[in-house]
Order: C-alpha cells, then structure tokens, then sequence
C-alpha cells in the first residue's frame, strides 16, 4: 500500500467535508441559504477569472489566491447543496400540508417486533376534500397487527390518516439520539396506527428497480431460514451476506460489539472484496485480450453495485463498491492506482450524492479504517518479519486490525463508550470463517433450491454457530471490554491530534512532533484526572423518563443503585437506563424493588420507601390502593406510578412532600387530573412524560 504522487482527491475531501459539515449543521435553521449561493457563484465567477488571467497578471506569483478561491469554491458548493437538499425545506413535505389523509409506499424491509411492525415509507400524495395533492417526505410507520398474519410487503401503498408526530428526543442522559439517527436519514415523523386504519391499496404502478431488489432480498432472506433451520444462524446470515438486520437479536448484537467483531455484521470492504475476488476467479476464461479484459472488468463492477443494491446500499458498502470500482478500472486502462485518492474521491462522490451520508456512523467508521489501513498498515507491517507462511498471516492479521482499530478507536468511544481489548484475538478467529460463510452464502443464492442448497444452509448453519459461540467466548474473558466516562466531541478530537502527531513523528523522525504529542497526551491526562477527581465527589438522584414502568438512580461517586421494576437484560432497560451508569463509569451494586428491603450505608429502602443521603422518597403505586396510612409521614419526593387510584388532597393528609414527580407511564387522564390538583394546592411538580429525565444534584 506504498503511496507515490500527490494525493489531490485528499486535499479536495477537506473542505468538501467542512461544506457538508456546516450545510448539515444549519439545515432547518434560520440561516441565510440565498447567501451561501451567493457566495458559491462569486467565488466560481472569480476562480474562472483567475483561471483566464493566471499569466497576463502573473498570479503565479500569488499562488494562495486561486488556492483560496477554489477552497472557497470546494466548500460553499457542498454548504448549499446540503441546505437546498434538506427534507423540510420543500413546500411540497406532507407535515406542511393540510391532506386528511396519506398515500405511503412501504420502502424497506418491515421489522416485526412482537404485536407491531415498524417500516419505512415515502409519501407519495395527499388527499384534500375530493382531490389528490402531490407530496414528499419519509415516514417511520408502526402497525398494531390484529391479527399474526399481517404483513407489509416492500412496494405496497397504504392508505394512512395524515395523524403524526415528531420523533421523541432522548429523555435521559446519554441516551441514544434515536431522534437524531433518524433526522441524519430523513425522517423527522412517525405514526402509530392499528391494523383497521390503514388500507393496503389494490395498484397497477410497475415496481421499480428498488421494489426488485427489496422483493429478491426478501426472498432469499426466506431461503436462508428455511434452508439453515436455525433461526439465530439465519439472523446472521441475512445479516452478514445481505445486510438484512430486522431479525438479529441484541444477545448477538452484545457479542459482536464488545469482542470488535461488529464490521463483520456491516456490509463493507470486506464483504465486497470477497465478492469480486470470487467473480475474478469465475470469470478467469476472459483475461485474454483486451476487449475480453475491459468486458470482465464491466461485469465485475456490475455484479458488485448490484450486491450493492443488494444489501440496502447502505454508506459502508458504497465506500466500498465506489473504490472498487475505481480499483478495476484503473486496472482496465492500464494506470497506476493510488489507494488514498480513491478513498477520498469515493468520499467526495458520495457526499455531493447524499450530504447526509457525513452524519452516518458507518460512513465514518468505514472510511476511518481505510484510511488507517492505507497509512498505518504499512508501519506495523514492516515492524517484523517472518519466514513462516503461518505466522506471516498472523502478522499481517495484527497489522490490518490494529491499523484499522486505532484508526476508529477514539469516535468509538465517542459513540459507544467502550473499547474492546481482545480486537486482535477477535479479528484473526473471524477471519476463516466469515469468508467461509461469505463464499457459501453467494454460492447458495447463485444456485437452485435442492439438494446442494440443504447441504450449503447445513455448512452456514455449523459455521455461524461456531463463529457465535467463539465470540461469545471472548466476550466473556476478564476486561474483554473496557468503559470509561463519556467527555465531550472536543476530548475525542484532540485524541485524533495525538495520533496524527505521533504518526508524523514516527514517519519523519521529527522530534517536534514527539513533543507536542507527548503535550496533548499530558492535556488528555490531565483532564480524564481531573474528571475522575470531579465525579468521585457528585451525589445525585435521578428519576428516568420511561413509557413503561419507572426507575430512579442512587449514584454515590463512582458506585450507584438503581431501584426499577423494568427487566434488566431487557431492551428498555438496556436503551434508557444503562447508558448513564455507563457513560460516568459507574459501578453499578444493585437492582432493586419495591419488593426488596435493603440497608448499604448512604442508601436505606425499606420496599416503597428510600432513603438517600438525607432525601427521603416514596414510590406510589397500585400497592396503595387499598391501604390506608396509621401516621403522616414526610417526604422530599413523591413520585407516582402505575396509574394508582389516587387523589392528592386526600393522600396530601398522610403524606406530605416538597416535590411531586409524576412517571411517565401514567395515563394522559390520570396526569391531567394531578396536574389539577397539584395546581390548586400550589405544590411543586414535574411531570416525566414525553420530558427530559429529572436529576436532582446533592453535593
């Protein structure tokens, strides 16, 4: 991977990122777009004035300015395709229009999740009194199904009330932006509608190429359950060779996250890779003469979009077909190819495509690690070398995941707050089986249904189970995973200072860069001491935000309780409540209930009632329904749960608080007679539903 020559398309991804960055930033904003156009169309009007009269005024003697003016050009240009390209700004976006009803196309594999399927769709038009209105715009649709043979198929219309809402923003502290992860892919509503409000429309619409794709996908994915017959291996088949992630259970999720396995999971550089080296192998017949040549190279990069289109087109796999392709055809013509202008000429390209790509975690992801492969490989590999062919594979293992690990290390801490030790250990036992199971699996969707396929979805089956079972195992080592507290963008970015210092240091035996990288390891210390001293001194109480159920969170330094009546392995529980004990490092003591007694020092529970610090709480339940109090008794915070039949006036004889918290999984009628109460008697409250968690700070 020795690079030679100027890498221009590199210097081209700086400002055209920063463009995308800011247009990105301001979308939906009140910012001026008519002068960032502006802006765009004076700088081009001025770089092809330079460009005219570069030697008649002897501007080579001026060099930064057609070097300002076509950076200037490079980023404006992006900054106002991105804010032209948001979905709000159209007047034709059906939340701006006033339809009583939608026609919604299903554009992607529905996900079943108990009694609801949740789908992708894109309004198609809206009905207004006796007519039909064009309009745009993604919808995030969820169904109650009525019955278990419902079913959204990619390609259908429905007929929709036009009854929606915007996505809900994280309510606890760390939560994950699942509003924001959504708005980064366009949708910016959801709807919630059972079974019997909804029309599946009889349509003559010929299906277009994404309907073909979504049906093939669709296809397959049954062939792989039915053939495997193991649901968890099927899961991970769709997931790995097709990208198909509705079914995949968050167990195996876990595995593949804490070991560093997770990009087997994703569709990237990998699994392109291994599909165009397969399509090399079949296709040897045509190395002949030229147009033999440029005819397999065509075929080559038709195969690869089309697996492509194939596995949802998602970010890390068109990174990966657009360098490809650029690879090949590099090769058809006979040119030199320099692996750096190809990673950021496939960035450039895919920007100016979808701006909203920069936003995507696997488009980071992905590009991070190709570019760590492309300048970091290189100095690990030539650190040692071996005779034997065993351990030369071994090292070059290392040398790829260790490249491509400190390459996305620092953004994922940023994301995910957790770095998985054993990545090397991971990488190398995953790397015979996932192209086994790759090889296998484009086998078995080239061939017939029949006896060949049973024996292919047998091999699948043994070798996922395998692969599982071994990630699992590591999983479960002593510190396969390490946590530490979440700081902010800036402390990660700084972290990508110190690489790239110790990079340059390493590359040219600059001692000025070996110092001021050991400065911003010293500033990184500093502050990660600094936040440890901070946090081991905060006491707090929080009470989360939840639709179902309730939890409050003890947190004493770096330990903390959690008293919840939500499952703990449970997703509801992993979502909204984990992330803050893990985001501030916290080591979590206990789980507890209201059914459960328990006296540690700062905290004293006696079932309902809690004891921290000197606050005193009482959880209200349907336990107090029938009960009636022998004695008042005084609390600082009152939290009511479970819609129990309570009146506040009448409960306020026994039980007198400073703070009433009412939970969110309270029912609308119910809140809306205590926020009543609570007015006229003038007591202080906080209502959890649909708003941010309630923290309440004690030193």
């Amino acid at each position: 991977m020795k690079e030679h020559g100027d890498a221009i398309f590199l210097k081209v991804l700086v400002p055209v990122a920063t463009g995308t960055g800011l247009g990105l930033h301001f979308s939906g904003g009140v910012f001026p777009v008519h002068f960032v156009y502006t802006i765009s169309a004076v700088s081009f009007i001025l770089l092809l004035t330079v460009h005219f009269y570069y030697r008649r005024y002897r501007l080579y003697l001026r060099r930064w300015i057609p070097g300002a003016l076509t950076h200037a050009v490079l980023l404006t240009v992006p900054f106002s395709l991105t804010l032209s390209r948001f979905p709000l700004a159209g007047s034709d976006h059906f939340s701006k229009s006033s339809a009583e009803a939608l026609v919604v196309k299903v554009s992607a594999d529905p996900k079943v999740t108990g009694h609801t399927v949740t789908t992708e769709t894109e309004v198609e038009q809206g009905i207004l009194g006796e007519r039909f209105i064009p309009l745009s715009g993604r919808l995030l649709l969820t169904v109650r199904k009525e019955n278990k043979d419902f079913m959204l198929r990619p390609g259908e219309r429905l007929l929709i009330p036009a009854r929606f809402n915007e996505i809900t923003p994280p309510l606890n502290p760390n939560e994950f932006d699942y509003k924001g992860y959504l708005e980064n892919r366009g949708f910016f509503h959801r709807a919630f509608f059972s079974t019997d409000r909804l029309v599946i429309l009889k349509h003559h619409n010929k299906p277009v190429f994404q309907d073909y794709i979504l049906r093939l996908r669709r296809t397959v994915v049954e062939r792989f359950y039915r053939h495997i017959r193991n649901e968890e291996a099927a899961a991970v088949a769709s997931t790995l060779i097709l990208g198909y992630k509705a079914a995949l259970s968050q167990d195996v999720l876990t595995a593949y996250a804490k070991t560093g396995a997770m990009h087997v999971l994703s569709v990237s550089g990998m699994h392109v890779a291994l599909v165009m080296s397969l399509l090399t192998y079949l296709l040897w017949f045509l190395r002949g003469n030229d147009g033999f040549r440029i005819l397999q190279s065509l075929l080559i990069i038709t195969v690869v979009w089309f697996y492509a289109f194939l596995t949802g087109l998602s970010a890390a796999a068109c990174r990966a077909s657009m360098m490809i392709s650029f690879v090949i055809a590099a090769r058809m013509i006979r040119r030199d190819h320099q692996v750096s202008n190809s990673v950021s000429a496939s960035a450039v390209i895919l920007l100016l495509y979808d701006p909203s790509f920069l936003a995507d975690i696997g488009f980071q992801l992905s590009f991070l690690a190709v570019f760590g492969l492309v300048y970091l490989y290189p100095l690990f590999y030539s650190l040692f070398k071996f005779r034997n062919k065993l351990l030369e594979w071994l090292w070059v293992c290392i040398s790829v995941s260790l490249s491509a690990q400190l390459a996305t290390f620092p953004l994922c801490l940023y994301y995910f707050n957790q770095f998985p030790l054993y990545f090397f250990v991971s990488n190398i036992f995953v790397s015979v089986p996932v192209t086994l199971i790759m090889y296998a699996g484009i086998v078995f969707m080239l061939i017939p249904a029949g006896p060949v396929s049973g024996i292919l979805g047998a091999v699948l089956r043994e070798t996922i189970l395998f692969l599982d079972s071994g990630l699992r195992f590591i999983e479960k080592l002593p510190y396969a995973s390490i946590h530490g507290v979440k700081f902010g963008l800036c402390y990660y970015l700084l972290m990508y200072l110190g690489l790239i210092l110790i990079f340059f240091a390493v590359l040219r035996h600059s001692k000025k860069f070996l110092y001021t990288a050991s400065f911003v390891i010293f500033l990184l210390i500093c502050v990660n001491a600094g936040e440890t001293i901070l946090s081991s001194g905060k006491k707090s109480i929080l009470f989360y935000s939840l639709r179902k159920g309730f939890a409050i969170g003890f947190f004493n330094g770096a330990q903390g309780y959690v008293t919840t009546d939500l499952d703990p392995p449970g997703k509801a529980f992993s979502y909204s409540v984990q992330p803050v004990l893990v985001s501030r490092n916290l080591q979590l003591k206990s789980i507890l209930d209201t059914d459960r007694s328990i006296g540690d020092g700062s905290l004293f529970s006696d079932g309902h009632f809690y004891q921290f610090e000197g606050k005193r709480i009482l959880i209200y339940d349907k336990y107090f329904n029938d009960r009636d109090f022998s004695s008042s008794i005084q609390v600082d915070y009152l939290l009511i749960t479970g819609n129990p039949t309570v009146k506040l006036a009448k409960s306020g004889r026994f039980i007198h608080s400073r703070y009433l918290l009412i939970g969110g999984d309270n029912s609308d009628y119910h809140i809306r007679q205590w926020k009543k109460e609570a007015e006229s008697m003038k007591m202080p409250f906080y209502i959890l539903k649909e708003r941010p968690a309630f923290e309440f700070p004690l030193r």
